[in-house]
């Protein structure tokens, strides 16, 4: 960025709701809309660079919840619309068919490459979809884990560097069209 605001690229999500101390999808397409617009407010900017779901939600029609991310995005809210925590290229086709879908953020670290087997990071580069990794490194609930794994141990102590650079490492070599 260095300073220069031109380059700031602003992401958000949205597409949750608070119930007690957890947090569930929410896709009502109007909340979607609203939170969209508090987002853009809040964040003071006149458009969201890039606005993510959150999650889907499988209380509310898949299609649903993509036409609102067409609206976030047709209405000047988004310049452009992703999705998070997808399970499958299914759902992505799904949602390319309402929506020019940007962006896709999944969970992917040495130990969680559902995303990879399941040929969705494959649909989304051949689609030019950018890819953005969470949890790289396992997220708070396995955080650690690397660390403690032999092999990237081992690879780290070869090259120099800790378990977790080196499993950084191997994830973006491998997966060199990931954002990690």
């Amino acid at each position: 960025w260095a300073g220069d605001p031109e380059r700031l690229v602003i992401a958000t999500k949205g597409g949750l709701a608070r119930k007690g101390p957890r947090w569930l999808p929410a896709g009502d397409p109007a909340r979607l809309v609203r939170q969209a617009q508090a987002s853009r407010e809040a964040l003071g900017v006149e458009r969201i660079d890039l606005y993510l779901l959150h999650a889907p939600d499988k209380r509310v029609p898949w299609a649903e919840q993509v036409a609102a991310l067409a609206e976030i995005r047709d209405q000047g809210v988004a310049r452009h619309v992703g999705l998070c925590n997808l399970s499958d290229p299914a759902q992505l086709a799904e949602a390319l068919a309402l929506a020019p879908i940007a962006a896709v953020q999944i969970p992917l670290s040495p130990f969680d490459c559902k995303a990879v087997r399941s040929g969705l990071v494959d649909a989304c580069a051949a689609r030019g979809i950018a890819v953005i990794a969470h949890s790289p490194l396992g997220g708070w609930r396995k955080r650690g884990r690397v660390g403690r794994d032999a092999a990237f141990a081992a690879i780290g102590g070869r090259r120099g560097i800790s378990a977790e650079a080196a499993a950084l490492t191997w994830l973006v070599q491998g997966l060199p069209h990931v954002i990690a």
